[in-house]
């Protein structure tokens, strides 16, 4: 551990669930619920966004954040100054969000336990561009998503109440 930063939160039972460094020493900081944040190096807390944020991925440069939003869905958040770029309204909510490796698409989880589909975004056009089937047959919770490194496959973590499973998808975009 090279350092250990204690940050206070106005809600008691707020965890951290996503973190993504930033440019200048600072993390852009997840938390369930209540929203984004930010955290200098020097340990300075700095609540940004409200609401209740789920997952928080940066670009390769550090310039944008894209936030899953249970109630909002996709939020690009620029990275030095937090304000709101783009939301994409994502039905059922926000879960998860991961970039594709080339950052031209993105995976978004749904938040709703019970949906048929996850979405495909891409990033230029800020649009749905596709769906993937998901078994809504009982309660389903994704996780976060990975691409493998040529963007060619994604691999989408699930569990329901009995077992865990990852979904294996071929990109044919």
């Amino acid at each position: 551990v090279v350092a250990t930063w204690q940050a206070p939160v106005s809600a008691p039972d707020a965890v951290v669930v996503a973190i993504a460094p930033i440019a200048g020493g600072k993390i852009a900081v997840g938390l369930y619920p209540g929203g984004v944040a930010r955290l200098s190096s020097a340990g300075v807390f700095e609540r940004l966004i409200e609401g209740v944020a789920r997952d928080i991925k940066t670009n390769r440069d550090r310039t944008r954040l894209y936030v899953a939003m249970q109630e909002d869905g996709l939020i690009e958040l620029d990275a030095a100054t937090f304000s709101p770029q783009r939301t994409l309204a994502i039905p059922g909510g926000a879960r998860a969000v991961n970039l594709r490796t080339d950052e031209r698409r993105a995976i978004v989880s749904t938040a709703d336990p019970h949906a048929a589909f996850n979405y495909l975004v891409d990033i230029e056009s800020w649009e749905i561009i596709g769906t993937i089937p998901r078994d809504a047959s009982e309660a389903r919770f994704d996780s976060r998503a990975a691409w493998e490194h040529d963007g060619r496959r994604l691999f989408i973590p699930f569990w329901t109440a009995r077992t865990a499973f990852v979904d294996v998808y071929f990109d044919r975009s």
